[in-house]
Parts: C-alpha cells; structure tokens; sequence
C-alpha cells in the first residue's frame, strides 16, 4: 500500500452532508402546516392529494439526511407521467435545488477544485441553457418553447446539483444505485401497467413502455443501468444483498429485451467494446459479465421471439426515423446559425414534408409530429450550430472528466474507485450513442448520467491534494 493510500484511508470520512436541519419546533410546525395544506388537495383531486402528501415526506427526508434524499429523487425522476405522480419530479428538483444552495457554501473546497481544474462541465449546462432560452425569442410557437425550456431547466439543474453534493465516493454509488434501482422499478410498472399506461397514447404492441417512458428510451435507460450494476455488485458483501443485485440487473435485462429496442441493444452492444476498451486490466472479468449477460439474454429471448423478428425485419427507415432525420437536416439547412427554436421542430415539421422525398412514414412529420430522433440532428434543426457547440461541449465536458477522474484514481491506488469512474464513462457512451437514435437531450436520466463524471473528478483532485508527496499536476 503507497504512502498516500495510506494517508487517505487514514484520514476521516464524511458519512453525510452538513447539517441543515432548524430547530425541531420548527421542523415539526413548518410539516404539520405542510400535511393539512397537502391533506385539503385530496378534496380537489386524489391525484394532487397523492403528489401533496409525498411532496410532504421529500421534504422530511431532506431535513433529516440530505445525501439520502438525494437517492430518493434520482429514484423519483422514473415517476415522470406515472399516474397519480404528476409534476412530482419537478417539485422534488426544486426542494432539492434549495437543500442544495443552502448547503453549497460547506462543499467550498470540492467546488474550488472543479473550478480550478473543470469549469467548463459546471459552465457549459448553463451556457447551453441560456441559449436554448435565447432561441425561444424567435420560436414561431412560444408556448411550446416554454414547456421545453421547463423540461430543459429540471433535467441540466441536476448538472450542478450532482456534481456539487456528491463529492464523497459513499455518495457517488448511492446516486448510482438509486439510477439502477429506478431503472428496475420502471421495468416492473412497466410490465404491472402495461403499454397503454404510455402518456403518448400509440403504444406499441407487445413492447414494454410506461407512462413517459416509449419503449425506446426505456431500453436506452436499461442498457445503460445494465453497465452500472457491477458497481452495485463490487460492494455486495452479503449473500442476501449479492441476491439482491442479482434480482434488480435481471430485471433490467428483461426490460431491455422487453422494450425489442434496436438502440437499446445497439447502446449495449457500444458499451460492451468501449468497457473492453477502457477497463485496462480488468479486460477478463469484462468478457465474462459480456458472456453472462449474452447468455442471459438469450434465454429471455428465447421466451420473447419478437425481439429476434424486429431486430432482423428488412426496415431502413427505423420505422419513421429517416425522415425525421432528412427533415430535421432541412431545417437546419434553412436556419443553419440559430435554429428554428428550442421544442419547435415538431411545429415546422408539417411545411418540410413534401421536401424530404417519398414518405413511408407521413404521420411523424404531418398527423402526429415527432420530435427528431437523433440528438445531434435535434440540436441543430432547433438551436442551430451553437446549440450545438454548446451541448457538445457539455457532454464532451462531463465525459472527459470521468475518463480524467479513472486515471487519477489509478494513480492514487484506488482501483474500485477508478472502476466506479471507468463504468460511468461506460454509461455515459451508451446512452450518448443511443441518442444517435432517440430525442434524449432533456432526459433527466442522460443529464444524471454525465454529471456524475465531474463529481468524481472533484472526489479526485481533492484526495491527491490530501494524499503525500504528490505535486498536484494536472492529468
């Protein structure tokens, strides 16, 4: 063991953040006056009595532990459109954004070290933002733009909050664990509920899909937990929490072959040779989770045969995805500098219809617009080319700094943290390399995803600066 694992195993550990919490009368008065006012929405409606009451015990987790909270509100950003839960996700983002800044000036060193060595992943989410906001101004439909700003505000938000408030490994992997978590409770609403529980209303036959969740994007989310659960697994020391791991990465898988989505698997399949690619030394036990997880699917295929039958169909078009790209590549030809506005392609998408060639596929650009399924292409077409500088920048950003943060973990001797950091990556790509093939740019769960990178980064810098004989230059 080198002098400096030494000196930061030595060292004492955070196990949560400071303390915020008022006075308990306080406490106690300002949540009583909290459950009669959420008790009087059940007259108005069941469903904001319901989202009321659990508003209600969010904001008592966060008064009495933050870094659990923290855990509870990545679990409730999959509640998105489930029923009953309805703007729950935003509300708890906006008490968690208050726990934040009031417990931001404790983190002073973890922030100093970001901003020293990483500003651009806390800039560049901002910076993105304000332009989307800026694009807005000369969107033909306003109302459209702004409800996408909102969806755009809750989902980057998490950027600075994650990145700030995790800035312990013990943080780090409860944020991840609650990602796999929701991921498996998605799946299992999904398959309790069924399809016509999806807010979009054309469910796809025979394809698991919930509430705001198309099976397309639930598949890209269950890929990317799936390269999360070895992280679960490397801290399971029991049998019964090994079973556990086991039960929830099973679960996933099922859901990622239950939604049959060709860029779900393909996100895998990336995740697979970049985990090849980036774990160095551990390349074996890589192939062995690959192998395991091949065999694993194979047996749920073989209980599922529609998946086989619809990713070997003879289907070019992605089922509408051409010509969403051929059109959304049209309006960025028209508006090429500034795009026609954040939201607003499924507004203008009508007028680019006879210009794209033949349709197979009329009804996602004339009856019922999609938005464009390629993120690149989507940035382009709404916020021209410096939205997408900008929202390159910030992906580029947050993935950099996790790839940074693996080789400073390795340097220091770390080697379950460089792994933490390495699978993060592993994510990162995945979910990025499914947004070639689906809207993900306001998802909550990609914006999650990348702001852990930066987070451990901080982790990072502030453990070789506390660890001897080091001279603290940059990677």
């Amino acid at each position: 063991m080198t002098p400096a694992v030494q000196a930061l195993r030595a060292a004492p550990r955070r196990t949560d953040l400071p303390s915020w919490t008022p006075s308990p009368g306080t406490v106690v008065a300002a949540l009583a006056v909290a459950s009669v006012a959420a008790g009087g929405l059940f007259a108005v409606s069941p469903m904001y009595g319901v989202a009321g009451m659990a508003g209600v015990v969010f904001a008592a987790l966060l008064f009495l532990a933050l870094t659990p909270a923290l855990g509870a509100w990545v679990v409730l950003a999959f509640a998105s459109g489930l029923p009953g839960l309805a703007g729950v996700p935003a509300a708890t983002t906006v008490l968690v954004a208050v726990a934040w800044l009031v417990t931001l000036p404790a983190r002073r060193e973890h922030v100093a070290a970001l901003r020293a060595r990483a500003p651009w992943a806390l800039v560049a989410p901002w910076l993105l933002f304000g332009w989307m906001v800026v694009t807005a101004i000369w969107a033909p439909d306003r109302s459209v733009a702004r409800s996408e700003l909102w969806l755009v505000l809750t989902a980057v938000a998490t950027v600075p909050i994650i990145t700030t408030v995790a800035d312990t490994p013990r943080t780090v992997r409860l944020l991840l664990a609650a990602y796999v978590g929701g991921t498996a409770m998605v799946v299992v609403l999904a398959v309790v509920l069924g399809p016509d529980s999806y807010v979009a209303g054309d469910h796809s036959e025979g394809r698991l899909e919930v509430a705001n969740f198309s099976a397309n994007l639930l598949g890209a989310i269950c890929a990317t937990a799936l390269v999360l659960v070895p992280v679960l697994w490397t801290r399971a020391r029991t049998r019964a929490s090994r079973a556990a791991v086991l039960a929830v990465g099973a679960i996933v898988l099922y859901g990622l072959v239950g939604t049959q989505s060709r860029s779900g698997l393909i996100a895998l399949l990336v995740a697979g040779v970049a985990a090849l690619v980036i774990c160095r030394g551990r390349r074996r036990t890589v192939l062995r989770v690959v192998l395991a997880c091949v065999v694993l699917l194979g047996a749920f295929v073989a209980t599922n045969p529609g998946v086989v039958e619809r990713a070997t169909a003879d289907d070019s078009t992605g089922t509408g995805r051409t010509e969403l790209w051929r059109a959304g590549l049209q309006v960025a030809e028209d508006h090429p500098l500034t795009g026609v506005g954040i939201g607003n392609f499924v507004v203008v998408s009508e007028r680019y219809a006879q210009q794209v060639g033949t349709l197979r596929f009329a009804e996602v650009l004339l009856e019922d617009p999609k938005p464009v399924h390629n993120a690149i292409i989507e940035s382009v077409a709404e916020t021209g080319v410096v939205g997408l500088v900008l929202l390159l920048g910030a992906v580029g950003a947050c993935m950099t700094a996790a790839a940074r943060a693996a080789r400073r973990f390795r340097r220091l001797g770390l080697p379950d943290l460089e792994l933490v950091a390495q699978l993060v990556l592993v994510a990162q790509i995945a979910i990025v390399t499914a947004g070639m093939f689906l809207p993900v740019t306001y998802s909550r769960q990609l914006w999650m995803l990348l702001a852990i990178g930066p987070a451990l980064l901080g982790i990072a810098l502030r453990m070789r600066a506390a660890a001897p004989g080091t001279t603290g230059a940059p990677s």
